[in-house]
């Protein structure tokens, strides 16, 4: 490989080869590209041996997942819906099954690389083209019918699911005394509270809410698309974890829902909620707890970022600043944001 793209160094190369060797046994040397990621590493891998297939491969270098449990159940999920036939990028097993190896202490997991091209990352004020956002509705329904009742070996950690997100901070980042003092943080917490009290509620009486397999980062730059202009694969399955189905759908609203401006647009909200439903139709408590649980995923957005600017940069933004922030004060202080959500 180039020096410049490699995954390994002198004292890894070991490692990486006997990684690779397991997987796609003959190959001497590789040709490697870079790619694109903040989470991981990531890497495309081409058989560069003469008369060697042209296949490529991807390379994902975990940083962030680094428990076996996690591993096997984000795997596995993307091994079943490969099998399923949804467009996935699917999992390269080892020879002895194997789905990941540790390299460099690190886990490493490799998988089919699918020709296409992917979005661009969501903007701060969403995603213009509705189109593109009605597509990944109707996938997400489409998968949450593939993966309904179906459960995966291993466990996920709850740092991705809002309403744990959101209860561990207000018990912790929430109850420091100097977020009271942040433009905007009190009310915030305020209404954090309610809506958690809420939900909780709710969700104990509503039984009719689909829990399952949900994606959990459901971007435009996670969509690779033909040349058709169809659906190639759906990719980076290192949010998923089990809960409400409904999550997927809030991360499409947010991501595809608002104006140009940022603003939360009823319309192209409407027509999101119809594109999914048009595919797998939606509960009357999921419609019901749509509101609020959309309220919990924008709100455990709104916590990352609020508490890096506190935290991290040591340099407080007004609640109102963070854009997840503003979407989330509007929708607790509105008596009318519920209409938004109305079929």
């Amino acid at each position: 490989m180039a020096a410049d793209q490699s995954p390994w160094n002198s004292t890894s190369e070991g490692e990486w080869r006997a990684f690779l060797d397991h997987r796609i046994a003959g190959v001497s040397d590789w040709r490697a590209e870079r790619l694109n990621g903040v989470t991981n590493d990531t890497w495309k891998l081409t058989p560069a041996d003469p008369g060697k297939t042209h296949t490529s491969y991807v390379a994902r270098h975990y940083r962030r997942t680094q428990g076996a449990a996690e591993l096997a159940f984000e795997l596995a999920a993307v091994r079943y819906l490969a099998e399923q036939a949804f467009p996935v990028a699917d999992v390269v097993e080892a020879r002895d099954g194997a789905r990941f190896d540790y390299v460099e202490g690190r886990p490493c997991a490799l998988f089919n690389y699918v020709d296409g091209t992917a979005g661009d990352s969501p903007a701060e004020t969403g995603c213009d083209d509705l189109a593109s956002g009605i597509t990944a509705a109707r996938l997400l329904a489409e998968m949450h019918l593939v993966t309904q009742g179906r459960t995966f070996p291993g466990s996920r950690t709850e740092r991705s699911d809002p309403i744990t997100r959101l209860t561990q901070w207000v018990s912790s980042d929430g109850a420091d005394p100097e977020f009271m003092d942040i433009p905007g943080g009190p009310a915030f917490l305020h209404h954090l509270k309610r809506l958690l009290h809420t939900l909780d509620s709710e969700l104990d009486q509503r039984g009719n809410v689909w829990v399952g397999l949900v994606h959990g980062d459901v971007g435009p730059n996670n969509l690779v698309m033909d040349s058709a202009g169809a659906v190639a694969a759906l990719l980076d399955f290192d949010d998923c974890l089990y809960s409400y189905v409904i999550y997927d759908l809030a991360s499409i609203l947010w991501y595809w829902g608002r104006s140009a401006g940022g603003d939360l647009d009823g319309t192209r909200i409407r027509n999101l909620i119809d594109a999914y439903s048009d595919v797998r139709e939606l509960t009357a408590d999921e419609r019901h707890l749509l509101a609020p649980l959309f309220a919990s995923y924008i709100a455990g957005d709104a916590i990352g970022k609020i508490t890096w600017w506190w935290r991290g940069a040591r340099k407080p933004r007004p609640v109102e600043a963070i854009n997840s922030g503003r979407a989330y004060l509007g929708l607790a202080t509105d008596p009318m944001a519920a209409d938004l959500f109305a079929g």
